[in-house]
């Protein structure tokens, strides 16, 4: 038994596998953890399949995540955030405006959609919230996280609720903010599975792995190329987890709207907007064939036949044929079937994605089968147009979406503001920096001098990538627009030659970007069998960083 109480420090060299596994479970929170999914449609969960393509897009393109969590936050979250501040008002704290003590308490879960569905069929016009509109409810909103009661008139197939894209919710703070739901920015938190002290550990240890790197690059010490690729991803996962902090993390479930508004307007939307399906991965504008064309005019006297001037809802007999030409008058407006047309645009067809209302085959004879669900939302719909004072005609922007994808490819675009600019370059220099780190293997032990020579170009390549590739977007997207205002032949086709000119060489950018990392990974994983000494040596002062595990 020693005489005196020591301490003993760690050794001070490190094995391959202590390498491997530090950067390996770095890896996966920059990947795994740094990704905030959006809400599933309710028939559906997030499984590993459907995760897997965005997990490898954050394994060899984390740049892209970067984009789409700057994208979500300016032109998304804020957007939606400033429609909030234009039609949504908070009471001041000290009145309740009559409020009963149980109507005062923040509610959740069960009792806030109980909440939701009563105060859904009470009268509009009543904008004043007890909570404030922050980022984390536009966030909320954004990933599919509010959707509509539509169980009487399902949009797809059988589903039961309608989930309101930003377009559509925007319009529903606009025309009908009293159903938006009252809930605090603790409740929305409360719906995702990690806080912001789980966000901050795993911050946290990023930091440490990154501080780490330095404390070896400072020593002298050589960095293995899979701390090097590692150090790129933890810096852009830092990035990641900035812009998607008040985004929560593997939401599951959206809250319901209800009520008899609620199910107006689904039934309006499901007739107005335009049918999104998401594949997962990217988000699909698909049409069905065989779709048949609905002409809604306001009607001033009644020209229907005796049966339909009977309550079509009460008929035991469904579906009813209508022929070309047929028409049913519904809440003071005549709905007629219009003959067949082809698909103009020759738009993707549905296939074994799920088929939304409107998707209908012509029988021989040209009719087309209504079913009682069609009527009730023509009815539905009816009433929520003259709510808003007979308009039927939207904006080509509105869409309605099936599910919610990782980046919802909206056109909630707003015009060029300081705020936006400052992100645009954010956005710019974060994947730059990130993609600049992989010059610190520039001079590193490499087996062969090919795979060096490979590597310094890699690099030059991810680190002019970004740079590349937007002043190519930006300059196609500006010869676009100018092949449409062209003033002769000649010029408009040298301008769209151009214009695809620079499409290719986003490709090409995009092409080389990903290849390049791919290369990286595969090189970073052979030089561990030729790592020089020094590669397992530890910096003098690292063992006294704490370490979350």
């Amino acid at each position: 038994m020693p005489d005196t109480a020591s301490w003993h420090p760690d050794p001070t060299f490190r094995g391959t596998w202590g390498i491997v596994s530090t950067c390996v479970s770095t890896l996966i929170i920059c990947v795994w953890n740094a990704i905030h999914f959006n809400i599933p449609p309710r028939d559906q969960k997030w499984s590993f399949l459907h995760k897997l393509p965005w997990l490898l897009c954050g394994l060899f393109a984390p740049d892209l995540l970067i984009i789409v969590a700057g994208d979500q936050l300016d032109d998304d979250a804020r957007f939606i955030s400033a429609a909030a501040r234009r039609y949504l008002r908070t009471r001041c704290s000290s009145v309740r405006d009559n409020l009963s003590l149980a109507e005062s308490v923040p509610l959740t879960g069960s009792e806030a959609n109980d909440k939701l569905s009563d105060s859904g069929s009470k009268s509009s016009g009543l904008s004043n919230r007890e909570h404030a509109w922050t980022l984390a409810h536009s966030f909320y909103a954004y990933m599919g996280g509010f959707v509509l009661d539509s169980s009487l008139t399902p949009a797809f197939g059988t589903d039961k609720t309608l989930t309101l894209a930003p377009r559509l919710f925007v319009f529903l703070m606009e025309h009908a903010p009293d159903i938006i739901p009252d809930i605090s920015e603790a409740d929305i938190q409360r719906k995702g599975k990690s806080s912001w002290l789980a966000k901050a550990l795993l911050v946290s240890q990023l930091l440490y792995f990154s501080i780490s790197c330095a404390a070896r690059l400072a020593q002298k010490l050589s960095l293995t190329l899979l701390e090097v690729w590692t150090l790129a991803h933890a810096l852009g996962a830092i990035g990641i987890y900035v812009l998607w902090w008040k985004k929560p993390f593997d939401a599951a479930e959206p809250i319901v709207i209800g009520g008899e508004q609620a199910q107006e307007f689904a039934a309006y939307f499901q007739m107005v907007a335009r049918y999104t399906i998401s594949a997962g991965f990217s988000d699909t504008q698909a049409y069905a064939e065989g779709i048949y064309y609905l002409k809604i005019t306001a009607s001033t006297e009644s020209t229907v036949t005796q049966d339909q001037q009977t309550d079509l809802l009460e008929r035991e007999n469904w579906p009813i044929t209508l022929l070309a030409g047929n028409s049913i008058q519904l809440e003071g407006y005549t709905f007629t079937v219009q003959a067949r047309k082809p698909d103009p645009d020759n738009d993707i067809l549905f296939a074994k994605t799920p088929r939304p209302w409107y998707a209908r085959e012509r029988g021989p004879d040209g009719s087309v089968s209504v079913s009682k669900a069609d009527v009730q939302r023509w009815r539905l719909a009816a009433r929520a147009a003259t709510r808003l004072g007979g308009i039927w005609e939207q904006p080509a922007d509105m869409e309605l979406r099936r599910t919610s994808g990782l980046w919802e490819l909206s056109s909630s675009l707003q015009g060029s503001s300081g705020s936006e600019l400052a992100l645009f370059a954010a956005m710019w220099v974060i994947p730059t920096m990130c993609a600049l780190l992989h010059v610190l293997g520039w001079n590193a032990t490499f087996p062969t001098l090919a795979e060096r020579i490979l590597w310094r170009v890699g690099a030059v390549v991810t680190s002019a990538g970004p740079t590349a590739f937007f002043l190519a977007a930006i300059i196609g997207s500006d010869l676009e627009d100018r092949v449409k205002t062209a003033n002769s032949p000649v010029l408009s086709h040298v301008l769209r030659i151009l214009s695809w000119t620079g499409s290719a060489l986003m490709f090409t950018v995009a092409f080389l970007y990903v290849l390049s990392n791919l290369y990286f990974f595969v090189e970073s994983i052979r030089q561990l069998l030729y790592l020089p000494d020094d590669a397992f040596l530890l910096p003098s002062f690292s063992v006294y960083f704490p370490h979350f595990s």
